[in-house]
């Protein structure tokens, strides 16, 4: 008799805390703010995917790889690290809702070589914590709420795109090739270029905003959005606007204008000019 008590009492026991599990899932989990550390191991990556609400700081670094979780304690066990191919995945666990606030820390420290690929797909942040440089291409990419942030950047090809509301900011990129699209209601900002070729689009009601040295640039507008360029010093234009959105640009020898939309185009510099319009939506900009 006493055994099947005490079978009872455990049935009994592992039933309420799956239904109190179960509460606690549906409601979400808030944070304690009682911080500790927990070391993550896996293998190599090439890339980073940001899944979650938590945040990326990235060291990129030659020494030995290092991963770190910072997190309260009542969350640290519900935050995943692995790799899949060759890509970090960070992110929650399936079915866990984390009740993060601003002032939550939930910090996945990373101090590893630079990677190639970073991508935000939830609402937490990618920063990189110092300049790197990279021999191959670098793709940044945003489809949620969150951001990626970097100090300087150099690299052959260097490929930038929003189409979510977060946002990409760099604060300089030295590359032969800058392409840069937003489709969504993000913004990408690069401080200081130094650039053969830049390519920028918005289709969405983003902005991009540029500045720094190129040779040759093209712009498009096919959305609401704008494209700030007119500190984008560039030696050869091509802008088109066929939305309502904007283009400021900066051209120093030649500029080539097309416009079918509600927006206007706008310069900087004294550019040979060639429009297959009249110039009706051209606008000098004082310098």
């Amino acid at each position: 008799m006493k055994r099947t008590n005490h079978l009872f009492q455990t049935v009994l026991f592992l039933t309420t805390m799956t239904i109190f599990n179960s509460c606690i899932y549906a409601g979400g989990i808030r944070p304690n703010l009682n911080y500790v550390t927990k070391t993550v191991r896996v293998g190599s990556f090439s890339a980073v995917s940001l899944r979650g609400n938590c945040d990326v700081i990235f060291t990129p670094s030659s020494d030995k790889q290092q991963l770190e979780l910072y997190a309260s304690d009542n969350v640290i066990d519900y935050l995943e690290v692995y790799v899949k191919g060759e890509t970090l995945i960070v992110g929650v666990k399936k079915g866990v809702n984390i009740l993060r606030r601003n002032k939550d820390k939930m910090e996945l420290h990373v101090s590893a070589p630079m990677i190639g690929n970073a991508s935000v797909t939830g609402s937490g942040t990618i920063r990189f914590t110092r300049d790197f440089a990279l021999a191959g291409p670098l793709t940044f990419e945003v489809t949620g709420s969150g951001d990626i942030f970097t100090e300087a950047v150099t690299c052959k090809d260097f490929r930038l795109h929003v189409t979510g509301s977060g946002d990409i900011t760099v604060k300089e990129a030295k590359c032969e090739e800058l392409r840069l699209g937003v489709t969504g209601s993000g913004d990408i900002t690069l401080s200081a270029i130094e650039a053969n070729a830049v390519k920028a689009k918005v289709t969405g009601s983003g902005d991009i905003e540029l500045a720094g040295n190129a040779a040759e640039a093209q712009y498009g507008v096919t959305g609401s959005g704008d494209i700030n360029a007119k500190n984008l010093r560039v030696k050869a234009v091509m802008a088109e606007v066929s939305g309502s959105g904007d283009i400021d640009c900066y051209a120093v020898d030649h500029l080539t204008a097309h416009w079918s939309g509600s927006g206007d185009i706008s310069y900087r510099g004294n550019p040979q000019i060639t429009t297959s319009h009249k110039q009706r939506g051209l606008h000098k900009i004082g310098d």
